[in-house]
């Protein structure tokens, strides 16, 4: 069985390939695909807003996981869009992004940074 789903894995990436070396319309099968399976997965509109990517589909890496994002559903867990200006012990701190807000630190025993 694990040989099968190996097997086929190769080809499915592989046809991924014009996507990335610019082909629009495949590019834009990949991101509709990619965008249907953030909606499935997360419920809340300003939490999809944070998640969506706001580049080209391959221009970093794309990360296949069914569990990534109900983990960041979690009630233990804070998705923070602004921009990192330090890590200090036990919380991060990031600028401002407005005229009205200030930065904010936020408190993280534990992290796991993605960038």
């Amino acid at each position: 069985m694990q040989r099968l789903a190996r097997g086929w894995e190769y080809p499915a990436r592989e046809a991924t390939l014009p996507a990335l070396l610019g082909n629009r319309t495949m590019a834009a099968l990949g991101r509709r695909e990619a965008l249907g399976h953030l909606h499935r997965q997360v419920a809340d509109p300003g939490m999809r807003a944070k998640l969506t990517p706001d580049i080209a589909l391959g221009c970093k890496r794309v990360l296949l996981s069914d569990d990534y994002y109900p983990a960041l559903g979690r009630p233990n867990v804070d998705v923070v869009a602004d921009a990192i200006t330090s890590i200090g012990p036990g919380a991060v701190l990031t600028a401002p992004t407005g005229v009205a807000r200030r930065g904010t630190e936020t408190p993280s025993p534990s992290t796991r940074w993605t960038c």
